[in-house]
């Protein structure tokens, strides 16, 4: 992005209330009538389908688990905005990786998110997992990533909702 200027802090004051705003999000889409169409993907396999009826709750339950403002995580994020023309970008990211997300990336541009990008990886001596949420309001909700257990093959998997 060309005239950006990025700042760096660790202001405990500047958390996003992520379950406050993917509720009313999830709430616009509930009140609409949405048509989606859905795609999805494991390792090589891909699949496509319509549907008139989105379960809107459990599309967007596991990103609602991420929040930011725990009283435990004061303090657990680096921030860094950078300022661009059109708007800026706020991210978030754990100074552990035991908190989650590890990264959290908000675009906005007029005053509104734009786009919502978060990264959640969990790595144990028997499994390992890495999702990569992405949210466009009145466009899409996206998850992907990989999973592996410890004596089994490593599996790729995607899923996108356009609506």
């Amino acid at each position: 992005m060309l005239g950006c200027e990025s700042r760096k802090t660790d202001l405990v004051a500047t958390y996003f209330d992520l379950p406050g705003y993917l509720a009313v999000e999830q709430k616009k889409l509930e009140l609409k009538s949405v048509e989606a169409t859905i795609y999805w993907s494991k390792n090589d396999k891909l699949d496509s389908a319509i549907s008139k009826k989105v379960n809107w709750k459990d599309a967007f339950a596991p990103l609602k688990k991420l929040n930011l403002n725990k009283p435990a995580f004061q303090g657990s994020f680096h921030i860094d905005t950078t300022i661009f023309k059109e708007g800026f970008v706020v991210t978030y990211s754990a100074k552990s990786p035991k908190v989650q997300p590890t990264l959290l990336k908000l675009t906005f541009i007029e005053g509104k998110v734009a786009e919502l990008h978060a990264e959640v990886v969990n790595s144990n001596p028997l499994y390992e997992s890495s999702f990569r949420y992405t949210f466009v309001p009145d466009n899409k909700l996206a998850v992907s990533g990989t999973q592996k257990v410890i004596f089994g093959k490593k599996q790729e998997f995607s899923r996108t909702l356009t609506f």
